[in-house]
């Protein structure tokens, strides 16, 4: 039996000043939450970051349990973010995992203000909710994105369960690679760390492969030979010598795993293990900055049936162009300004852009630098107040390699080459040519009255005019290196920015939501986003869907209430009004004239059973239902052989409606369209019935011909009053759905007596 309910403790390992704020900034609190690093220049590996992450959440959040204790007592959900991101510079001093992402435009309910994280974390829960008892602890990396068919297959019980897809080995050679016996596909064999294509095809004639994923899932007897093998002592419960050591997950522990692993480890041979397939994968990583507008796009174009995207979006495929978070003012063209990321940044009118770019933090400015092609430009926060140190680099700069190295690229060309076409040596900068171009001090931190679009233009030019003021603003400048402006970004004063340029792009969203995203977005995220702004309320969209106008109005509710504004009970009536008229329209455009069909000695006598609601409850509900239908499974009961819901009707002499109630004990007479027409006070006992007249054209608003002036002149005209008798053999509330079938039971009596003939499709749509 699974252990579904235990609770799932989040572990993040992101970089060192990111992790200092994440609560504060992102939102999430221990102790569901806890973000961690590396020791300072202590880089541990995959496995030994695990290990630190682990041991370190234990303490902070063990709350005087052993770490054995605290490990069994909920499932750890670990995800490595932190690293250098070397081949992501923008998002290497908040992780990469917590980098804004662009709402999809085929999803519903998703945040403007969603990260990675948030793409990812729904999934990850749900292969942990669906493991074994005896997992502990999932580890997986945050710069990636996996999608996988909502039913996952059986999880079998194994000290390590590796989560793999299949692939060719063209792909897997850059991966790790799950081997299993084809007479076996169940038991791991081995695992190999980015095996070549040659290889895989040799191993292939026997053996089943798939890539990793990177999602591991380990019991905590796993978790425990991997602490030991970081130097964890488990009677003093500390790493010997004070840190873990380093000690690679997938590159050392994995290869020890298997029926005839690679490497022979009796204690990691002892685990038991397997690898599950994940059923119609997606993979789509996020590791550098190409990669991040390429499976992105992918993302965005998973959907192009333009049915289900909607009258909001542009037909046709995504083009690889985000702007998020941001206040553009120069145009976008798809053949010229494609592979662009803008994220947090202000571009007034006078930039010139061309492809390939990544754009992040700049600031408010009337600079009109022109962009070359796969130049990207990222301003980064110092000091409390002001500067900026502005990094400059090419789109497939690794960041890696030594300075005067020919093989070391920056943006895009040989780093040396860079020196030489501004006239000076990297020794009259202050950089060692052996230095590696990660810890090179490159970066300029100025003041934005520094800045300028001819300066910024010098420094990444490939061929850069003589320009003297230049050189000298840049040798004379306090120059930062990649890895130095992890430690000095101030985090405050980027996701303050990010704020205020998202505030903004919440107002233009309102201000188009005829063909924005802003009717797909969560409304209660946004309406908190937007209630702290001093935004005017929209006013309903007069051409829009009619759910649309539902979801506006209850839009206006939900921020007066975040306003405290008391206005906000009218708006939610409305919005309820206007959800009502949408469930009666198709009844209105299909009224009818009820003419009565029996005789007044004849009695209608409808029944029907209550249900057992197996799977699939409330997803039959407006509105849900109504944007994607209900998908219920249900049996249909009799009581002591009988349906349990009954009802009775008959004409009566007298031109009023009488409703019994025979397990209540109530009666209500009505005699006026006013008293039928109180059906939407939810609290009546008879408010069903009413409405189940209403339908069948004692208003008249749902009558063929208009209706008449009165109730009473109606039913004179029908030929009598209408008397209908309820009997309820189960209680209210009891969730046998006597409420919906009441009604049905309603409606089926009075279109027999009123001679309406409504088939099954109508009834149930009544």
């Amino acid at each position: 039996m699974q252990s579904v309910l235990r609770p799932i403790q989040h572990l993040i390992s992101l970089p060192p000043r990111m992790a200092e704020s994440f609560g504060t900034l992102e939102g999430r609190h221990p102790p569901e939450w806890f973000a961690g690093h590396d020791p300072e220049g202590a880089p541990l590996g995959s496995g030994g970051g695990t290990a630190h992450l682990l041991v370190e959440a234990w303490r902070a959040t063990g709350s005087g349990l052993t770490f054995a204790q605290w490990l069994r007592e909920g499932r750890k959900l670990i995800l490595h973010a932190g690293g250098q991101s070397r081949r992501l510079p923008a998002y290497a001093a908040t992780g990469k995992i917590l980098m804004p992402i662009p709402v999809f435009r085929w999803a519903r309910g998703q945040r403007l203000e969603q990260s990675l994280l948030d793409v990812q974390l729904g999934d990850y829960q749900r292969i942990l909710r669906q493991a074994t008892d005896g997992v502990a602890a999932m580890v997986t990396s945050g710069d990636v994105v996996l999608r996988f068919d909502m039913a996952l297959p059986p999880l079998p019980a194994v000290d390590v369960l590796g989560l793999g897809m299949w692939t060719t080995p063209e792909t897997a050679r850059n991966f790790g690679v799950f081997f299993t016996r084809r007479r076996d596909p169940a038991g791991l064999a081995f695992f190999l760390q980015k095996p070549s294509p040659e290889r895989i095809r040799e191993l292939a004639q026997d053996h089943l492969f798939l890539v990793d994923t990177g999602m591991w899932l380990l019991s905590a007897r796993a978790v425990e030979v991997l602490l030991r093998r970081c130097g964890w002592n488990e009677k003093t419960e500390a790493f010997e010598g004070g840190r873990a050591r380093r000690y690679e997950l997938y590159a050392e522990f994995g290869l020890g795993l298997g029926g005839t692993p690679t490497v022979d480890d009796p204690e990691l041979r002892a685990l038991t293990s397997a690898v599950v397939p994940l059923p119609r994968p997606e993979f789509h990583h996020f590791g550098t900055s190409r990669q991040m507008i390429e499976s992105l796009s992918a993302l965005q174009n998973r959907e192009l049936d333009q049915r289900r995207l909607g009258a909001a979006v542009v037909s046709g495929s995504h083009p690889d162009q985000y702007v998020q978070n941001s206040r553009i003012s120069v145009p976008l063209h798809r053949e010229s300004n494609h592979t662009l990321w803008i994220e947090n940044c202000v571009i007034p009118e006078g930039w010139k852009l061309s492809l390939g770019h990544v754009l992040t933090g700049v600031p408010d400015n009337t600079w009109d630098p022109a962009m070359r092609p796969g130049v990207c430009l990222d301003f980064v926060p110092v000091g409390e107040t002001s500067g900026w140190a502005v990094r400059f680099y090419g789109l497939d700069d690794p960041f890696a390699g030594a300075v005067g190295a020919p093989g070391t690229h920056w943006l895009g060309e040989p780093a040396m080459d860079w020196f030489r076409r501004r006239g000076l040596t990297p020794e009259a900068a202050g950089i060692r040519e052996d230095e590696d171009l990660q810890r090179a001090p490159l970066f300029p931190l100025l003041e934005p009255g520094g800045i300028d679009g001819r300066f910024l233009e010098w420094l990444f030019a490939a061929e850069p005019e003589s320009r003297p003021d230049c050189l000298r603003r840049w040798l004379k400048a306090r120059r930062l290196s990649a890895q130095g402006l992890q430690a000095e970004i101030h985090l405050g004063r980027l996701y303050a920015q990010r704020a205020e340029l998202r505030a903004a792009s919440l107002r233009a969203v309102l201000e188009h939501r005829a063909w924005s995203v802003f009717h797909r977005l969560d409304l209660e995220s946004t309406a908190r986003a937007y209630g702290i702004t001093t935004g005017e309320l929209p006013e309903l969209t007069a051409s829009a869907e009619p759910l649309d106008r539902v979801h506006e109005a209850m839009f206006r509710s939900a921020v007066l209430r975040h306003r405290g504004d008391s206005a906000w009970r009218g708006e939610e009536q409305r919005a309820f009004g206007l959800l009502q008229e949408v469930l009666v329209r198709e009844a209105q455009l299909a009224p009818v004239v009820p003419a009565a069909s029996v005789v007044e000695d004849q009695i209608i006598w409808a029944r029907s059973p209550v249900r057992f609601d197996l799977a699939g409850g409330w997803t039959d509900t407006p509105p849900y239902c109504l944007e994607h239908g209900g998908q219920v499974i249900n049996v249909a009961v009799d009581l002591n052989g009988q349906p349990p819901m009954q009802v009775f009707a008959r004409l009566c002499a007298q031109p009023k409606i009488i409703l019994r109630s025979i397990d209540l004990g109530l009666e209500d007479t009505l005699e006026t369209y006013e008293q039928l027409d109180s059906f939407a006070e939810p609290g009546s006992a008879f408010a069903l019935a009413k409405a189940a007249c209403a339908l069948a054209g004692f208003l008249p608003r749902f009558h063929a011909t208009g209706g008449y002036r009165s109730l009473r002149e109606q039913l004179c005209d029908f030929g009598g009053g209408l008397e209908l008798t309820f009997l309820s053999a189960v209680p209210k509330g009891s969730g046998l759905g006597t409420s919906s079938i009441l009604s049905a039971t309603v409606l089926a009596a009075l279109s027999e007596v009123c001679g309406l003939g409504w088939d099954r499709p109508a009834l149930f749509s009544r």
